[in-house]
């Protein structure tokens, strides 16, 4: 079982959801700065990016900014609108 109490899992839930939102709302932002490659978004910002997962992941857990609701999506311009509903 996990540490997490319910309120800290609806917490992590909805910034995880904020995360996605902001990803969705940046879509132009995105392509224009990291197109093919992996991000990952916490707090309303790119926290780390590279091209290669595996790197990317290397690279994101040395990372101190990351936590239980970090998103992490593939960028390119190839998809034709980022929604979130």
């Amino acid at each position: 079982m996990s540490d997490n109490s319910l309120i800290d899992l609806f917490e992590i839930d909805e910034k995880a959801n904020k995360n996605l939102t902001w990803f969705c709302e940046n879509g132009d932002y995105l392509v224009k700065h990291y197109n093919n490659e992996y991000v990952a978004i916490d707090d309303g910002k790119v926290i780390e990016h590279h091209p290669d997962a595996d790197e990317h992941h290397r690279l994101l857990e040395r990372n101190e900014n990351h936590s239980n609701s970090t998103i992490i999506q593939y960028v390119t311009n190839k998809n034709t609108k980022m929604t979130h509903k």
